[in-house]
C-alpha cells in the first residue's frame, strides 16, 4: 500500500514538471498523452492475459518475481548467480519456476529490481515497465524529427498509435523490455553518428577536455546498456539489430557505392562470424537445427487453421529458401476475413491497411537524405520478420512477437506514403 500512496503523491507532480520541460522537444506535445496510453496498454496487457489466457506470461513473470525479491532481499549477490550458483538452501526456489531459460530469469530479475520502488503491486510494476518502452521509442522519435520534420506524423502513427504497437509493447511482457531497448541502442547510435564516435579533443583545460567527451561517452554507455538487455532477452533480436547499426554506420562512413560495397564485403561476414561466437545458436548451421526445432514445437502445439505451413529443414540452405514465404506471412498474416477471436480480426484490419499503403509508397532514391536509416532499418526489418515466422510459425503467438519490428515496418510505408504525404497535416502537425 506504501508504495501506491507514494507513487500517487510524487508521479503527478513530476510528470507535470517533466512535460513542461519536454514541451519544446519535437514530439514534446505528445509525451504526457503517449506516456498515458502507454500505460494504460499495459494494464490492459494484465486484465487480457488474467482474462483471457489464463494468467499466462504475465501471471508466471509476476509470481517467479516475487521469490527472485525473497533472495535479493537477502543477498543481491545471491540473486545475481541464481539459478546457476545457489547454497543448497536455495533449491526450494526452482520448484515454482516452469522455465529456466536464461531470457525468462532475466525478466523475472529485472521485475524483482522494478518491485523494490513499485512494491508487490503488479499494476504499479506494468507501469514502470511501460514507462520504459515509451521513453526508449520517445526518445528515437525525437531524434528522427529532429532530422527531418516531415516526419513527425509518420512517427507518432508508427510509434504511438498503431494499435498492436502500443499494446504489444507494453506492461510485463519481454517485448516491453524489447522495445525500450531498442529505441535507446538506435537513438545511442544516431546521436553518435551525428556527434562522431568520440568527438577531437581541442579544448585547453582538463574540465573542458572532460566535458567535450562526456556525451559521447553516455551515448556508448547507453547504446552498451540496450544491447547487453536485447542480448539477454532475446539474443536473435541483438543479432539483428548488431547487423542493421553495422549496415548503417558503414554506410554513413562511405558515401562512394563501390568503396561501401568493397567494405562490406570483407566487414559484414567478420560480423557476422564474431556474433555466432556470442551465442551457440547464431552460427549459420546451429540457427538452421534451432530454428527449425522451434519450429517443430510450435506445430506440435498449435491449432492446424493458426499455423504458418513451410517446408523446413534443418539445414540453412532449407533455411534461406522459405525465406519469401517466412516474409509473406510475418508481414500480413492473418487477413481480416481469415476469421479467428477479436485479436486476431483486430490485427487482421491493421495488416489490410499496412498492405493497402504500400502500392502509395514512392521512394525518391537519388534525393534522398536518408538512405542509410532506410537500408539499416529495411535490414532489421525483413531478418526479423523472417527469423519470427520460421521459429514462431504461429499466427496469434506472430501477432505478438512482430513488434519487435512492426514500429519500423509501419514508419517506412508512412514516410515513404504519397497519399499521407500530401495530406494537409499542417493543422495537425500544431499540435506537436
Amino acid at each position: 500500500m506504501l508504495p501506491f500512496i507514494v507513487h500517487l503523491l510524487a508521479v503527478p507532480p513530476l510528470l507535470y514538471l517533466l512535460t513542461k520541460k519536454l514541451r519544446s522537444q519535437p514530439l514534446g506535445g505528445i509525451f504526457l498523452p503517449g506516456l498515458l496510453l502507454k500505460i494504460a496498454a499495459g494494464w490492459a496487457v494484465v486484465v487480457v492475459f488474467e482474462r483471457y489466457y489464463g494468467g499466462g506470461d504475465v501471471a508466471h513473470t509476476f509470481r517467479q518475481s516475487m521469490l527472485l525479491r525473497e533472495i535479493l532481499h537477502d543477498s543481491l549477490w545471491r540473486f545475481w548467480l541464481f539459478p546457476y550458483d545457489m547454497p543448497q538452501g536455495d533449491f526450494y526456489y526452482l520448484y515454482g519456476f516452469p522455465d529456466l531459460t536464461p531470457s525468462f530469469i532475466f525478466m523475472c530479475k529485472t521485475t524483482a529490481l522494478v518491485s523494490l520502488a513499485a512494491g508487490e503491486n503488479i499494476w504499479l510494476i506494468s507501469a514502470w515497465f511501460s514507462a520504459f518502452a515509451f521513453a526508449g521509442f520517445w526518445l528515437l522519435g525525437n531524434e528522427l524529427c529532429r532530422r527531418d520534420e516531415n516526419l513527425k506524423i509518420p512517427v507518432v502513427i508508427a510509434f504511438f498509435l498503431v494499435p498492436s504497437v502500443v499494446f504489444w509493447s507494453a506492461g510485463l511482457l519481454k517485448e516491453t523490455l524489447l522495445w525500450g531497448a531498442m529505441g535507446l541502442l538506435f537513438w545511442a547510435v544516431l546521436r553518435l553518428t551525428q556527434r562522431g564516435l568520440l568527438p577531437k579533443d581541442n579544448q585547453k583545460t582538463p574540465i573542458a577536455r572532460v566535458k567535450s567527451v562526456l556525451p559521447a561517452v553516455s551515448f556508448w554507455a547507453v547504446a552498451a546498456f540496450a544491447a547487453w538487455i536485447l542480448f539477454e532477452v532475446k539474443y536473435y533480436i541483438f543479432a539483428a539489430a548488431m547487423l542493421a547499426v553495422a549496415i548503417y554506420g558503414l554506410l554513413q562512413w562511405q558515401k562512394q557505392l563501390w568503396l561501401t560495397l568493397a567494405v562490406a564485403a570483407v566487414l559484414l561476414p567478420l560480423l557476422l562470424w564474431a556474433i555466432g561466437r556470442l551465442h551457440p545458436n547464431l552460427s549459420p548451421d546451429a540457427l538452421a537445427v534451432a530454428v527449425h526445432r522451434n519450429y517443430e514445437r510450435m506445430v506440435a502445439i498449435s491449432d492446424a487453421d493458426n499455423l504458418i505451413w513451410l517446408d523446413l529443414q534443418p539445414d540453412f540452405i532449407s533455411l534461406i529458401g522459405q525465406v519469401p514465404f517466412a516474409l509473406k506471412a510475418a508481414l500480413f498474416a492473418p487477413m481480416p476475413w481469415e476469421g479467428g477471436n477479436l485479436l486476431r480480426k483486430l490485427t487482421g484490419m491493421e495488416n489490410l491497411l499496412l498492405l493497402l499503403l504500400i502500392p502509395g509508397i514512392r521512394l525518391r532514391l537519388g534525393g534522398n537524405q536518408h538512405i542509410a536509416e532506410l537500408i539499416a532499418a529495411a535490414t532489421f526489418t525483413a531478418t526479423l520478420a523472417a527469423m519470427l515466422a520460421l521459429s514462431s510459425p504461429n499466427i496469434g503467438a506472430l501477432a505478438r512477437y512482430k513488434v519487435s519490428y512492426l514500429p519500423l515496418l509501419w514508419l517506412m510505408v508512412c514516410s515513404g506514403n504519397r497519399f499521407l504525404r500530401t495530406l494537409p497535416f499542417q493543422k495537425l502537425k500544431a499540435l506537436f
